[in-house]
């Protein structure tokens, strides 16, 4: 079985944003990346291999559409699997739909009182996820015009639930793989759990002490992974709210990301470290420090073949992309 557990080329770096960049994503075949920023817009890049595998050094990108989307900063984005509708979370308090082969804005929600911090969609697009500074976590359902025929054009979309279990902002909603529950995270110590569609609430997880910032799910078990304010990572059974372990770290964690066969994971710091755990015991296999700025947004890409770096406090912003080498 083949195991991407270290960073090694460096496929080079990408301008376009006027200020820091606040999130990255990639589409689940590796041939978009985007990118939100604190300058309002949004970048949409194609991705080109001319070798035969995804991480090769012919690996480019090269920019597709950049888009004045909000009134404030980006601080979400989602693609949904079909590539088909690209969802924006904003501080202006708004939710864009747009369609990503042609750059146009379709749809804008509005019902967050506050500013939105997050925004992610079921595996069929059917449901939209939101969460916010109001504290809240929204559920919108996406009604197509035509049965059985899902276009981009002409939806319709209604807020069917408003989950106030949170008692502060919400900074990450997140489904896990299967769509049969999902999470919550953001100015508080616990972990907010909810079934999916019915948004029955479930016990939350309890056990950090300061504010979370990430989580991620396990691709095949009921495994899911957070880490904060409080310098620890934290790995949970969600079904049984048992937790695994917890791995003390030096410095606050921003973002955990599983690998595809949930045999290891990523954990970026705010020391610019970016490190790869074992999962069943959370062993160090790969430490890698990025040397500029002073914070880092990181998108990674599903089959961890990609991995793109945008270091704060780097004028003009850019992002950088990285492949990762492949172990047997």
């Amino acid at each position: 079985m083949e195991i991407k557990t270290k960073i090694d080329s460096d496929l080079g770096q990408y301008l376009g944003h006027q200020d820091e960049i606040r999130v990255i994503g990639f589409s689940t075949d590796n041939q978009w990346m985007f990118s939100g920023s604190w300058d309002k817009r949004i970048n949409i890049y194609r991705i080109s291999h001319k070798g035969a595998a995804s991480n090769s050094d012919s690996t480019t990108l090269s920019p597709e559409f950049s888009l004045d989307a909000h009134d404030s900063s980006i601080t979400s984005l989602c693609l949904s699997q079909n590539k088909q509708a690209l969802i924006s979370g904003s501080k202006d308090g708004t939710i864009k739909i747009w369609d990503p082969q042609s750059g146009q804005c379709l749809n804008t929600l509005l019902g967050h009182k506050m500013k939105v911090f997050s925004v992610t969609c079921d595996n069929s697009y059917n449901y939209i996820l939101s969460g916010g500074e109001d504290a809240t976590v929204r559920v919108w359902k996406v009604a197509y015009p035509l049965a059985g025929k899902k276009s981009l054009h002409n939806l319709s979309f209604a807020c069917e639930e408003i989950l106030n279990q949170p008692q502060a902002s919400v900074h990450v909603v997140k489904l896990n793989p299967s769509n049969s529950l999902f999470a919550a995270i953001g100015d508080e110590a616990d972990i907010h759990l909810w079934e999916f569609p019915s948004c029955h609430y479930l016990p939350s997880l309890k056990g950090h002490r300061k504010e979370i910032y990430t989580l991620d799910f396990h691709p095949t078990l009921s495994l899911l992974l957070s880490g904060g304010r409080d310098k620890t990572i934290k790995m949970w059974n969600y079904q049984t709210h048992e937790l695994q372990y917890s791995i003390q770290t030096s410095a606050e964690i921003t973002k955990l990301s599983f690998n595809p066969e949930g045999s290891h994971f990523l954990a970026v710091d705010l020391d610019n470290d970016l490190t790869i755990y074992r999962t069943h015991d959370g062993l160090i296999c790969h430490n890698h420090h990025i040397e500029e700025g002073k914070m880092l947004t990181v998108g990674i890409s599903q089959d961890w073949s990609l991995l793109a770096v945008a270091p704060f406090q780097v004028f003009p912003p850019k992002i950088k992309i990285w492949a990762f080498d492949q172990k047997t």
